[in-house]
């Protein structure tokens, strides 16, 4: 219906508007379409308008041609600008009352002008649209709690995704150190291998050492008994070299 509306307001012609304006004697559709008019844009009649035209007791179709067909372009900006999030109840009141009424009747007003039915029509789509946001804004307002409720919640999210960062560049940090740990660990073990194997073979070393230690020990032992001899030894050698050098057989 907004839509529709839109299209119809936006082929209006403002030739049409003036025809609407020029008119002398304003038949009752004309009269109703005004007023409807006037109360979506707030613009009530005053005392000079009354009965000023013919059949317009009221005074809305002069108070229309005044304020509103003597500007047919302000008047369609006006209509395609409204604003139709905020319609005042009383507007809203009116304007149904009018649409509701029996003198109401869009066939007729069709055949009066296109530009009334255009305006017509444009009021029921603001109408329906008021309607409408009776129950979307609960809505909207659930809509704006919830998406309060959803910042705040964003908002702990990213607080524990933060610590759920740190967390984990701890975690690493500490993984980090444990595979540092580990290849230290492995190096020692490794030095530890090495090392007893160099135990085992200086075990045997020393064990082999012991034995010749033992050798020795009792080679110092016959050396030192033999030394006694010695000089009893030489002295013999010496007589035997001297005997058997000097003298023949």
């Amino acid at each position: 219906m907004l839509a529709e509306a839109t299209r119809i307001l936006s082929e209006l012609k403002k030739d049409d508007l003036y025809s609407v304006a020029a008119v002398k004697v304003p038949t009752k559709n004309v009269i109703v379409c005004m007023e409807i008019a006037c109360h979506m844009l707030g613009h009530k009649p005053e005392k000079k308008h009354l009965n000023k035209t013919t059949n317009d007791e009221n005074g809305f179709f002069e108070c229309a041609r005044v304020n509103l067909l003597s500007n047919p372009t302000e008047f369609l900006k006006r209509m395609m600008t409204y604003d139709k999030e905020n319609i005042p109840p009383k507007v809203v009141a009116s304007v149904n009352a009018i649409i509701e009424s029996p003198d109401f009747n869009q066939d007729n007003i069709k055949k009066a002008s296109e530009a009334l039915l255009g305006i017509c029509k444009w009021a029921m789509a603001m109408m329906k649209y008021y309607e409408l946001l009776k129950i979307v804004n609960p809505k909207r307002a659930k809509v704006a709690e919830m998406n309060i409720m959803l910042k705040e919640v964003r908002a702990r999210l990213a607080e524990k995704m933060a610590k759920l960062r740190e967390v984990e560049e701890m975690m690493a940090r500490l993984e980090a150190t444990y595979q540092q740990k580990l290849a230290e660990e492995a190096a020692l073990i490794a030095k530890i291998d090495d090392c007893n194997k160099k135990l085992e073979r200086a075990g045997k070393i020393i064990g082999g050492l012991a034995g010749e230690k033992q050798r020795w020990t009792d080679t110092v032992a016959k050396l030192s008994a033999e030394f006694d001899y010695l000089i009893g030894n030489c002295l013999i050698a010496a007589g035997m070299v001297a005997y058997s050098g000097a003298f023949t057989a």
